[in-house]
């Protein structure tokens, strides 16, 4: 008597992607799917922490950026 075993396939993990754009709710959503029967993994990217020069550049190129003609009119435009 012969016995034949059959492997099934395991099914593939399905990846969702949301876009939030406030971190709180992101949390909430987070926090709620982690409960959830059948979710495996849950994870949030993390933000990568810019160095000052970065920082100066993204203001660089959103104009906040205000010159001066000399280091006295910065300080009179300061009110000292």
């Amino acid at each position: 008597m012969a016995t034949t075993a059959t492997i099934t396939p395991a099914p593939r993990p399905v990846v969702l992607n949301v876009s939030v754009e406030d971190i709180a709710v992101a949390r909430d959503i987070k926090r709620f799917l982690r409960r959830m029967h059948g979710v495996t993994k849950v994870t949030m990217p993390r933000n990568k922490r810019l160095s000052g020069l970065e920082l100066s550049e993204l203001d660089k190129q959103a104009g906040r950026i205000t010159e001066y003609a000399s280091v006295d009119d910065y300080f009179k435009s300061l009110g000292v």
